[in-house]
């Protein structure tokens, strides 16, 4: 019989330190990572809302570019580009869906710089913007279209154009006094919004001053975007030393 007694653990080595041994892949040969890893953090779901807004952008402008060749960009509105019946439609259509996303996540980490307020107008918002994707403007060309989905398409823009007013108008009451380039800038965005379309009534090129609008609104929300991520990173070193 083998006597077991005198068998020693090899020098450097100790109980606790085999226990704690990873476990090996025998049939690559290596140790094996059981660590989790690491979760995404908000920072990284910022950078991919802002990153899905510059997409959106980049996709309306190309957007004119995938519908037939009648379709202007000076006499004809963004969403003429994604009516119903017109090949490649679904670039417009696209496009909106990934901003009410982008929308919808920076409301998600925007709680320490929007008021509830503001965060379900821009909810509104950005469901405003899905329905526009769902229902359809009626072609420019005069093509078969269904004139109650039309109809859908313009209140879905009544309502979201309303509540991005309504919300610029909360974020501009609770921005502090000395905020003054942001708060005149938010003007300029609700009087775009409320005066712009009005004057597609009496003036020429509409796709030009609904594009103005528009680009206004973007420049907005990405301006906002910056915000968020300085709370983010105001509070990640507490967030830090707190565990």
């Amino acid at each position: 019989m083998i006597d077991v007694s005198n068998i020693r653990l090899r020098e450097g080595a100790s109980a606790d330190s085999l226990g704690s041994a990873k476990p090996v892949d025998h049939q690559a040969g290596r140790k094996v990572n059981s660590a989790p890893r690491a979760a995404l953090e908000p920072r990284h779901f910022l950078r991919m809302a802002q990153a899905g807004l510059f997409v959106s952008i980049l996709m309306l402008s190309l957007a004119p570019l995938a519908v037939p060749d009648d379709y202007s960009v000076v006499d004809h509105i963004l969403s003429e580009a994604g009516a119903q019946g017109v090949d490649g439609a679904w670039v417009f259509r696209a496009a909106i869906l990934l901003t009410a996303v982008s929308v919808f996540s920076l409301v998600s980490m925007s709680d320490k710089v929007w008021s509830r307020r503001a965060r379900q107008l821009l909810r509104l918002y950005a469901g405003g913007l899905v329905f526009l994707a769902i229902f359809p403007e009626a072609p420019w060309n005069g093509g078969v279209h269904n004139a109650l989905v039309a109809w859908l398409h313009t209140a879905a823009g009544v309502v979201g154009a309303v509540a991005f007013i309504l919300a610029a108008f909360t974020v501009w009451r609770e921005r502090p006094p000395d905020q003054g380039m942001r708060r005149a800038f938010d003007w300029i965005v609700m009087a775009s919004i409320a005066l712009l379309p009005q004057a597609m009534l009496v003036l020429p090129a509409d796709g030009i001053l609904q594009r103005l609008m528009v680009a206004l609104g973007y420049i907005w929300l990405l301006a906002e975007s910056t915000r968020i991520a300085s709370s983010i990173t105001a509070v990640k070193p507490l967030a830090a030393h707190g565990g």
